[in-house]
């Protein structure tokens, strides 16, 4: 019985997992394609968010999922040595 444990644990530590990714990434097919490769930054450390008109989860819907990521980002703004401002810029159109 121990074994078979063992080797159940074994098997399912080596499966892979995927996390949910960001719709765009800096590069070729969302940037200017002559800065692909070279890390991104924001003119003053602000960065304006957007946030889609869907629910974040079934128990996060729309309106208080923005305010979830705003209270979120506001922790954030308010640390004193953050060097990074984020303000949300709008919502995405509903796809």
């Amino acid at each position: 019985m121990r074994a078979c444990c063992l080797i159940t644990m074994i098997v399912l530590l080596n499966c892979p997992v995927h996390a949910g990714g960001p719709e765009f990434v800096a590069g070729a097919s969302f940037f200017d394609p002559t800065i692909k490769g070279v890390p991104v930054t924001w003119p003053q450390g602000v960065v304006s968010y957007f946030t889609d008109q869907g629910d974040l989860s079934p128990t996060l819907l729309g309106p208080n999922a923005d305010s979830f990521v705003a209270t979120a980002f506001g922790m954030w703004n308010s640390v004193s040595t953050s060097a990074i401002l984020m303000t949300q810029a709008g919502t995405w159109p509903k796809t």
